[in-house]
């Protein structure tokens, strides 16, 4: 049984120490932690209460935290057009492994050709310089990301600033439910799964 403290619970949701204490309020502690006294509780128990209180922006309809988002999870983020084209934009790049999160946060919208549909890293953070790929699909989101801009941040914020990667990470958590490396585990698993064959395409 795995148990874990108002402050671990709160790291992992995205919120603030305060606000989690007050979700786990209806939670009976099991114990304490020996290290710093913190109240233990069943993560499974925390974890139904977030669930049951959901709040402004949380996706109760996708899958639950610590599993692997799906292709229908993705799919329902993108059709969701009250989440902004910035953060649609970045699960989408993440699950396509185009770049790694600080390469994104740091692209500026000249390093993009959507013609081409590559980003271009002078820098990147892992791997050469070079361009990278992107689909038609993350082509399409990026269009409504940039909107009319011609520089500046490829991804920013409701105030056209860019995203620091504490935000980024805490907004992309609060419309998908998945943190950055569980969309990028959800893309390598859904590329991994072999293609039906067309003998199997025609029975299903």
């Amino acid at each position: 049984m795995s148990h874990v403290t108002a402050r671990q619970c709160a790291n992992s949701w995205g919120l603030s120490d305060s606000y989690a204490r007050r979700v786990l309020a209806g939670v009976a502690p099991v114990g304490r932690n020996i290290a710093d006294g913190a109240l233990l509780y069943d993560q499974q128990a925390a974890d139904g209460a977030r669930a049951s209180l959901p709040g402004r922006g949380h996706r109760s309809d996708l899958a639950a935290r610590g599993s692997v988002p799906t292709i229908e999870d993705l799919d329902r983020l993108q059709a969701d057009r009250t989440v902004p084209p910035a953060i649609r934009a970045m699960a989408l790049l993440l699950w396509e492994e185009t770049a790694r999160f600080t390469d994104l946060l740091s692209a500026d919208v000249r390093d993009v050709d959507l013609s081409t549909r590559t980003l271009d890293l002078e820098f990147p953070a892992k791997g050469g310089p070079g361009p990278a790929s992107f689909s038609e699909r993350a082509a399409a989101v990026l269009r409504e990301a940039i909107a009319d801009e011609t520089a500046g941040p490829l991804l920013r914020n409701s105030t056209g600033s860019p995203f620091s990667r504490e935000t980024a990470s805490r907004q992309l958590k609060r419309y998908s439910n998945f943190a950055t490396h569980q969309l990028r585990l959800g893309g390598q698993i859904h590329r991994s799964r072999p293609s039906p064959t067309d003998d199997e395409s025609a029975r299903l």
